[in-house]
């Protein structure tokens, strides 16, 4: 995800670029432009390697620094959208592994009416999220769609209404305007469930991260020995 735009201020890039990063999942390239030139900050995602990708497209770099994990650039204008296709087309390669399978770890397994109130309290006291301590993701299956919509500029989002195990819940996809269901209407998803508040009351609300037909076999990439 490259973002670059004139009206940012540079302090605050990397700031946004980790929490880009922890929302969606993705390695995060946010640029300020001046003059003739747009510098900014890059934070990775589910191990990307930063300093190889750029490595591999510093012909269009002016300059560029930093580790595995974070990172800083400077590139001419007129470079920006042959590094944009560049490194998007990296980060794509690297999350489609080595078969063209996309790979997300998967931390637990759960079903909705597991999805409790002492359940959301036990992953608060994990907090706070961020760099070494991702939010979890968990994989729910055998799930129903009844009803969505779209939203935001362009319809560019999705919300949903999700039900299985005689619970239900609101579910919201950024960047993503379909869900794909199986024959049975039934599909498998990947989320963070997350406390949303409306009017003072305080409920969970799904993101989703991904979603695939139900009954596709499934491997827990979970962490520890």
């Amino acid at each position: 995800m490259v973002l670059a735009d004139p009206g940012w201020h540079p302090g605050v890039l990397g700031i946004v670029a980790s929490k880009i990063v922890q929302r969606y999942h993705r390695p995060a390239v946010l640029l300020w432009i001046e003059g003739d030139e747009a510098k900014g900050s890059l934070r990775t995602a589910d191990g990307f390697p930063l300093i190889d990708a750029l490595s591999g497209l510093s012909p269009l770099l002016v300059r560029y620094g930093g580790h595995m994990q974070a990172a800083g650039i400077a590139l001419s204008i007129g470079n920006l959208s042959a590094f944009r296709e560049g490194f998007d087309r990296a980060a794509r390669e690297y999350a489609s592994g080595r078969d063209g399978v996309p790979r997300v770890g998967i931390d637990a397994k759960v079903r909705f009416d597991e999805i409790s109130r002492s359940f959301m309290e036990e992953l608060d006291r994990m907090r706070p999220f961020g760099m070494g301590n991702e939010e979890p993701v968990l994989l729910a299956s055998n799930v129903c769609v009844k009803k969505h919509s779209l939203f935001g500029e362009g319809g560019r989002h999705l919300k949903a209404e999700l039900s299985g195990d005689a619970r239900r819940f609101e579910a919201v996809a950024f960047f993503r305007t379909e869900l794909p269901t199986g024959p049975d209407g039934l599909l498998d998803i990947l989320f963070t469930p997350q406390w949303t508040f409306f009017r003072g009351e305080r409920s969970v609300r799904l993101r989703l991260i991904d979603a695939r037909p139900s009954g596709l076999p499934v491997a827990l990439a979970t962490a520890g020995p």
